[in-house]
């Protein structure tokens, strides 16, 4: 009997063992298992890492290229660098821009058979990098062209904070009725009469009933231009100003005379002020002028843009704020990108032109004081030497 025990003891315990060397192996199996996926999944974390940051080291090149571009736009040049440990390498590598004619061209991905073409204005660029494992080199290209001119809208006034209008007749020479006044918020607190144009304020506030009986509110806010592109328009008259010429330059102020002369086109840069007090009087025959510092025309004084059948349009980048009262006429078109405009009419003075402005106006007049505005003379396109994005692809 107690041997029978014993055994059938000796079975039970070899039973046990195997069920607990299966449970151990199947421990093993499993721990096995999430060693592999934390191992893949962690693989997988990597490449993906691995392959976002060489695809944006590609795009860094690229984006060399158009500021590359952008600063000679003939350019046909290349090079490298690198960011975040990536190198990269870029490419303005077919320049279009000015060729009258599609070409064609291969594929700066090497692994790519097919040919490319350029329509005539436009360019190729790329960027390339490879990963720091290894592997595959990453291309981006992209196709651009020349950016579109920025066209500035018509009107007597525009200006993108307050409109303050008050007394002074606003009047259409071309007889459009177009002498629209365009601001954040228009408001009189003396006597507004009513303008030759349409009255819009990109903002709930609007006192002024326009040509057409209507008070225009929450309408889109005017286009300015923006820093860059003043910048550039900086830039441009500066270096043409100091080409010689009918052209006009000076580091100072202005206070009377000429500027330019009626011989042919010409810019003028002022380093300073144009400041015409008392009776003097200033004659611009340039049609675009740049002043770095402020405009005040005062007095009796008189500022004149001639010929008046020519468009002016006078940049002004003072801070202190430009004022124009007395008696100008054929004063052109005023951009006054830094600072509010006051206009100040007093007994039969007269403002010819338009006023453009991010910030305030306030119109005051008196006696027969008129604001004439010619539609027929539209600010000038800002033409950007520039390249825009048409297209892009990556491999």
């Amino acid at each position: 009997m107690n041997a029978h025990r014993t055994a059938r003891r000796r079975n039970q315990r070899g039973v046990s063992l195997i069920i607990v060397l299966f449970l151990v192996v199947m421990l093993v199996l499993v721990a096995a298992g999430v060693l592999s996926n934390s191992s893949y999944s962690a693989n997988d974390a990597l490449n993906v890492q691995t392959k976002n940051e060489t695809f944006n080291a590609a795009e860094a090149g690229l984006n060399v290229a158009v500021w590359n571009l952008d600063q000679n736009l003939s350019a046909t040049s290349s090079g490298s660098n690198t960011i975040d440990g990536y190198t990269y390498t870029w490419s303005i590598w077919s320049n279009n821009l000015s060729g009258g004619a599609s070409t064609t061209v291969s594929d700066p991905d090497p692994n790519q058979s097919s040919s490319i073409a350029i329509p005539a204005g436009q360019a190729l660029l790329v960027g390339s990098a490879s990963a720091i494992t290894g592997g595959r080199t990453v291309y981006v290209e992209e196709m651009v062209g020349l950016a579109p001119p920025v066209y500035l809208g018509g009107g007597a006034i525009t200006c993108g904070k307050k409109g303050i209008i008050n007394h002074q007749q606003i009047t259409d020479l071309s007889g459009n009725h177009a002498a629209d006044i365009r601001c954040g918020t228009i408001v009189s607190s003396g006597g507004g009469q009513i303008p030759d144009g349409k009255s819009y304020a990109t903002g709930s506030i609007n006192t002024i009933t326009g040509y057409d009986g209507q008070r225009y509110i929450n309408q889109a806010p005017p286009t300015f231009l923006t820093a860059a592109e003043l910048a550039t328009i900086q830039a441009s008259v500066l270096s043409q100003a100091q080409s010689g010429g009918s052209n006009y330059y000076t580091a100072g102020n202005v206070a009377s005379g000429t500027i330019g002369t009626s011989a042919g086109k010409c810019v003028a840069y002022i380093g300073g002020n144009i400041t015409v007090k008392g009776s003097s009087t200033l004659i611009n025959y340039c049609e675009t002028t740049v002043v770095m510092g402020d405009v005040t025309v005062s007095g009796n004084a008189s500022y004149q843009a001639l010929p008046a059948s020519s468009t002016h349009i006078v940049y002004v980048f003072g801070n202190g704020g430009t004022t124009l009262q007395g008696t100008p006429t054929n004063a052109g078109i005023f951009y006054v990108a830094n600072a509010d405009v006051t206009l100040n009419g007093s007994g039969a003075g007269n403002f010819t032109g338009a006023i453009i402005t991010p910030n305030n106006v306030t119109m005051n007049g008196g006696g027969t004081a008129t604001f004439y505005y010619n539609s027929t003379q539209t600010p000038p396109p800002f033409i950007p030497n520039t390249v825009a994005p048409l297209s892009q692809w990556d491999y």
